[in-house]
């Protein structure tokens, strides 16, 4: 199994807690493995399950990243801003390397993107983006703003792939679809750990 980033000891730590291997970690989710995972999309070759254990990965780390902006709202000191800032980099530099990496499968989705994003940053209080430009924005909100840019993009993600599925496989119905990715999201926020 590829990631399109190097796993770094803490990163397998996130798949141990949640008692998945690194190198299939959905292979329990009922329903997906019994489904065509790979075939033709947009006129190429399509690994589906490599695309989605990226996109869980970068669910997980989104997740481990809420964790720690909560920690950083209950106590904003320079050792959970550099935690959280660290997390931030580590999961900006995925993403944008995943949608490098899948830019043809990626490109007929861009309004579903646009959508999504609004969607999170409709929780976004009226005055951030007014004062990020004029930069009297804390680093809290700072914060708050790239988790919900990073969040929306998991989520595209995540629905891209769905839809994918959808493609590979026409007659899986809407409620099937929606409980493969609710069993995913599942997954993501369970935390033996």
């Amino acid at each position: 199994m590829q990631y399109v980033t190097p796993l770094s000891q803490t990163d397998k730590k996130l798949f141990h807690q949640r008692g998945v291997s690194v190198d299939d970690p959905l292979a329990g989710i009922k329903g997906l493995s019994d489904q065509h995972l790979t075939g033709l999309v947009n006129g190429q070759q399509f690994d589906l399950m490599a695309y989605l254990n990226n996109v869980f990965f970068c669910q997980l780390q989104t997740f481990a990243l809420t964790e720690d902006y909560n920690v950083l709202e209950q106590l904003e000191n320079e050792t959970n801003l550099v935690h959280f800032s660290n997390g931030s980099q580590a999961l900006h530099n995925r993403l944008k390397a995943l949608m490098v990496n899948q830019t043809e499968l990626l490109k007929d989705y861009e309004l579903l993107h646009e959508q999504v994003r609004a969607n999170y940053y409709a929780a976004e209080p009226d005055d951030l983006s007014s004062k990020q430009l004029n930069g009297t924005a804390t680093n809290l909100e700072l914060a708050f703003h790239a988790l919900l840019g990073m969040s929306a993009d998991s989520q595209w993600l995540m629905e891209v792939g769905m839809q994918t599925l959808r493609v590979l496989n026409p007659v899986l119905t809407t409620e099937m679809i929606q409980q493969i990715s609710a069993s995913i999201m599942m997954l993501v926020e369970k935390n033996d750990g």
